[in-house]
């Protein structure tokens, strides 16, 4: 990626598919394009913990300022940035909803930072704004991701009910046609794609357990019947204690299978150290795990 840098250390004018979502973002590509820049900032951050690399964390952390300096525009983040003919680096006006939420996801902005950003994306933006939209210039964010990295930050920051509720109204309708998840907001393309990464009321029922430790437990104690391939619908329970979800129990075997593996299907991967591991078995065959 050295070579797709530019003299401000940004990636620009990457080759191949430069995919930010299914939205009027990916046609916002051309030379500098922020949210890839901002996703590029997290992956420097992952290298730089896992290889103890320093100064690729240093990078990282200049990448983020840099972005946030040049696509902030004073009201939201701009999407991207392109040469003028005489190579001067020029802003556009392409603004999506998707790229606020990576720039929250992705730390160049919180909610302390960029407080009126956040108030209005957390009470204008969402399934509401479908039919009352007060911000007509920012292109929709779409099912994947940006209604994904919507339902992630408001469970990140405390709003358990309001993750519920604006369930309902992204997939509900999904639920009634297909009984499935949809690749779009609407039924263009393909109406199997993907699983959600948790339930309502913030609840980790289906998220992976090394993701559960960023959410706020929502009312306790907590249930869920969760289908599995077979017809089955086991009935998984779990409690909060303090920040964290404990004593999650799901049958032994919750599709009837006799491998483990069928934990998949709660979102449950028991093959990381930092994920939901057996605990305990207790006389009815349910196994208890931790959500740390």
């Amino acid at each position: 990626m050295e070579v797709q840098h530019n003299r401000d250390g940004l990636l620009e004018k990457l080759p191949g598919w430069n995919f930010i979502e299914w939205s009027a973002a990916n046609e916002f590509i051309r030379d500098v394009n922020y949210p890839t820049n901002m996703l590029w900032a997290a992956a420097l951050d992952v290298v730089a913990r896992v290889y103890a690399r320093p100064e690729l964390s240093a990078r990282a952390a200049a990448v983020r300022d840099t972005v946030r300096w040049q696509s902030w525009d004073g009201e939201f983040f701009v999407d991207n940035a392109v040469y003028a003919a005489d190579g001067s680096l020029q802003l556009t006006q392409n603004r999506t909803e998707v790229c606020q939420y990576y720039a929250f996801y992705f730390g160049l902005a919180t909610p302390q930072t960029h407080a009126r950003l956040w108030e209005r994306l957390s009470t204008e933006f969402g399934p509401r704004r479908r039919t009352v939209n007060p911000y007509p210039e920012i292109h929709f964010a779409n099912a994947i991701v940006g209604n994904y990295l919507r339902l992630e930050l408001l469970s990140r920051h405390g709003r358990t009910r309001q993750v519920a509720e604006e369930m309902k109204g992204f997939f509900l309708t999904m639920a009634e046609a297909t009984g499935t998840l949809w690749e779009h907001t609407d039924q263009r393309a393909s109406c199997t794609t993907g699983s959600p990464r948790m339930s309502s009321a913030g609840s980790p029922a289906m998220s992976s357990a090394s993701s559960a430790s960023t959410r706020r437990p929502g009312p306790s104690p907590c249930a869920a019947s969760i289908p599995c391939p077979n017809g089955a619908a086991p009935r998984c329970r779990w409690k909060a204690r303090g920040s964290r979800w404990s004593g999650m129990r799901v049958p032994a075997r919750p599709c009837g299978s006799p491998h483990r593996k069928d934990t998949a299907w709660l979102g449950l991967d028991t093959h990381r150290t930092d994920a939901a591991l057996p605990l305990t078995a207790d006389s009815s065959q349910r196994t208890t795990y931790d959500i740390v």
